[in-house]
């Protein structure tokens, strides 16, 4: 059909975000040990910690462990020494919130692949996933949980009827849903796009009511999504590259109603699903990372309209690039903070988010 290409996105999308079984967790057994190779006890203890029946590899390689496979994590740590806290090694980083053993347990699995549905799409996309007796879980009206294993080739059509979009990030822009949205023409900017996952979700929430405009540091990011905002039936907006680290970087002219400020991060909140970023994190980058964040948010903020909403975005889980950065910005500039929030994505083996939405005084 005409979308098949796009149909395989779909798997293409899920397969990007899953790991062979156990094999993606050594980097965390590693970091436990501070090991920086895959020897023998590490993966043992990996396979011990992250499976949770009798299994031939522990019964004849560590029979001993593979009797107390069925225990809890809390158990299993707690047998081989291991402090909780020690599975997240820059757990003194954290918000109190996620100070817990819920959270530190969630690096021991894979989080589940969400699907939002696109407007008008519910009916087609829950009937194909009926007919291809595809397990899911609906989490509400527009999200879909899957398990990382699950096959869509050719099934639903990447960007038209569904986007690949975690559940977490799916809820960012929550704080919009009180409001009389249809009221005007929303200018909308969306300042650190990346692929335009955030701008694909606002469209749907504005129900295509806006003026966009998207930009990113990088040109080959904007054409990708060039190319997903066709399929998508997107067709009136504004591309730009910009540097919003530049000291010199060109101002943008305008101002807008809503600005989307997705920004670099240590991406901490996402390492669950990729634990070897955890692994080889560097934390005298962090410095680096809050830094860009200032940089980002000061051009943008400039370019925000009176009583226009800014929403501070990031999939980190550390305090330095989320609380840290807001309290800054409220220091130094004439906004006021309307909301924060995490989303604790662990609790619903999705990844962690936080937003902040900043509105701008009147002028």
């Amino acid at each position: 059909s005409q979308y098949k290409n796009e149909s395989i996105v779909v798997e293409a999308k899920v397969k990007k975000q899953k790991k062979s079984g156990s094999e993606s967790y050594y980097a965390s057994v590693i970091g436990i040990n501070n090991t920086p190779i895959l020897n023998e006890e590490n993966i043992i203890n990996c396979f011990f910690l992250t499976h949770q029946s009798e299994h031939p590899l522990l019964l004849q390689l560590k029979p001993g462990l593979n009797s107390r496979v069925i225990e809890t994590v809390g158990e299993k740590l707690k047998y081989l020494g291991i402090e909780p806290q020690k599975l997240f090694p820059f757990f003194y980083h954290l918000p109190n919130n996620f100070k817990n053993n819920l959270y530190y347990f969630s690096f021991l699995h894979q989080p589940d692949v969400f699907l939002r549905i696109r407007p008008g799409k519910k009916t087609v996309v829950l009937q194909k996933l009926d007919e291809n007796n595809i397990e899911f879980i609906q989490k509400d009206e527009e999200c879909i949980a899957l398990k990382n294993a699950t096959q869509l080739q050719n099934i639903l059509v990447a960007d038209k009827e569904v986007i690949i979009q975690d559940y977490s990030s799916q809820q960012v822009l929550k704080y919009l849903d009180g409001l009389p949205l249809e009221n005007k023409k929303w200018k909308v900017w969306d300042c650190c796009s990346g692929s335009g996952g955030k701008s694909l979700l606002l469209y749907d929430k504005l129900k295509a009511n806006l003026q966009l405009q998207v930009s990113d540091i990088r040109e080959s990011i904007l054409k990708n999504l060039s190319l997903r905002f066709g399929v998508a039936g997107v067709k009136a907006y504004k591309t730009f590259v910009a540097d919003l680290t530049a000291e010199n970087r060109p101002i943008v002219n305008e101002f807008f109603d809503i600005i989307l400020c997705d920004v670099p991060c240590s991406g901490s909140g996402t390492w669950a699903r990729t634990p070897e970023q955890l692994f080889f994190f560097n934390e005298n980058n962090l410095a680096g990372f809050t830094q860009r964040q200032q940089q980002i948010l000061s051009h943008a903020i400039s370019c925000l309209d009176s009583n226009g909403l800014l929403f501070y975005i990031t999939c980190s889980v550390f305090a330095a690039e989320n609380e840290n950065i807001v309290q800054w910005a409220l220091s130094k500039y004439n906004i006021n903070l309307q909301q924060q929030q995490y989303f604790k994505g662990y609790l619903q083996n999705a990844d962690n988010m936080f937003v902040a939405v900043f509105k701008m005084r009147p002028y």
